[in-house]
């Protein structure tokens, strides 16, 4: 489910594959009990409605066709690879879904996936020659162009399956100053 030819975007099965190793990953790096000990209905749906979900800003997506609506706004007022793809779009689809966790109590477990996916669904396209506007509307495009336009599928996959190996390889023990790292990024972001 390519958008483009040329493959200057990553496809949908890369997003969800990508998303499935970034959970993976995470769960073990962080080892949240919510992903860990959740429904696994909840975690996979989660991870998988989150890597696909900012793509509605384009009518021929997953999301798009199903909300044939609410895409052609988003991709009228916004265009695609904008807003749904900026920390706005983050937080606005995380406030969305939260309304529903919070009169629930009961899909943290999905909440969570669904922040990993729809996370790496942001860094999977970071990794494409475009990039992503991170902090839109600024027009800054954050990339890290590993998936150059001329790149095969055959990366998307390669990327996630060192993930996977990463996930599989790592001891707890070993990931202390990777979670070290993160602790003080985020101390040191609410502070500020």
């Amino acid at each position: 489910m390519s958008f483009k030819t040329g493959l200057n975007f990553m496809t949908a099965n890369g997003h969800v594959f990508f998303s499935i190793s970034s959970l993976l990953f995470f769960s073990r790096l962080f080892c949240t009990n919510e992903i860990i000990h959740g429904d696994l209905l909840h975690v996979i749906s989660g991870v998988l409605i989150g890597s696909l979900i900012p793509d509605i800003d384009h009518p021929n997506s997953f999301f798009g066709r199903l909300f044939k609506f609410v895409s052609t706004f988003l991709s009228r007022v916004f265009g695609h690879r904008k807003f749904t793809h900026s920390l706005l779009g983050l937080i606005f689809f995380v406030l969305f879904f939260s309304r529903f966790i919070i009169i629930s109590n009961n899909y943290n477990d999905f909440f969570y996936s669904f922040l990993i996916g729809y996370s790496s669904h942001l860094i999977g396209d970071m990794l494409t020659a475009n990039g992503i506007p991170l902090f839109w509307p600024l027009k800054i495009s954050f990339c890290f162009p590993i998936l150059r336009k001329d790149y095969k599928k055959k990366k998307e996959y390669s990327i996630s399956i060192f993930l996977i190996l990463l996930s599989m390889l790592a001891q707890k023990d070993s990931l202390i100053f990777i979670r070290m790292i993160f602790h003080s990024i985020s101390t040191f972001l609410y502070l500020k």
